[in-house]
């Protein structure tokens, strides 16, 4: 989840790893950002400010995702 889109495209998401990239970002992300995430990953937009993580959940679901792997970071 990022609302915001500021995931570097250089980010270790980008590169560790072979399973499927989904970023969830909010409807008040930069359009620019979000165009240049989903060059390297699936985008799902959920909320408005913020990811709406309920809706998140109910749309992966929907997409046949039955396990997740979360990684966080603190800003």
């Amino acid at each position: 989840m990022d609302s915001l889109a500021r995931t570097p495209l250089d980010a270790d998401i980008f590169k560790k790893g072979n399973g499927k990239r989904i970023i969830a970002v909010s409807q008040s992300a930069p359009r620019k950002m979000v165009k240049s995430l989903a060059s390297q990953a699936d985008i799902i937009s959920s909320g408005e400010e913020t990811v709406d993580l309920g809706k998140l959940l109910l749309e992966l679901k929907k997409r046949g995702v039955n396990r997740l792997m979360v990684e966080g970071e603190r800003r």
